[in-house]
């Protein structure tokens, strides 16, 4: 699930909320084509940063979104989940340097 940015209304900032992959279908690769294929849909619809936020105590789900371009804020949300931040025409471009 996403959303754009209402405080303050933003509507190059999405936000990914609760993207999960069942632990039967972690490590191969399914959270990987899953997360490009939210990114892709969001900036199709004009999103140029995409948020989100994992618990501290989840090292998947922060090595999933790192490898992916995406960037801790250094800020937590009121349960205390770290906020990491996409910059996505970063992405693009260590995407392709990263495939040459």
């Amino acid at each position: 699930m996403y959303c754009v940015e209402v405080d303050p209304p933003d509507e190059t900032l999405f936000w990914l909320f609760r993207f999960m992959i069942d632990a039967n279908n972690q490590a191969k690769g399914c959270g990987t084509t899953a997360l490009q294929m939210a990114i892709d849909e969001m900036a199709a619809k004009g999103a140029k940063r995409i948020r989100t936020m994992y618990k501290s105590s989840n090292n998947i789900a922060g090595k999933l979104y790192k490898k992916m371009g995406f960037r801790e804020t250094g800020e937590h949300d009121e349960c205390g989940d770290i906020i990491l931040e996409l910059n996505i025409s970063l992405q693009k471009k260590t995407l392709t340097e990263d495939s040459s």
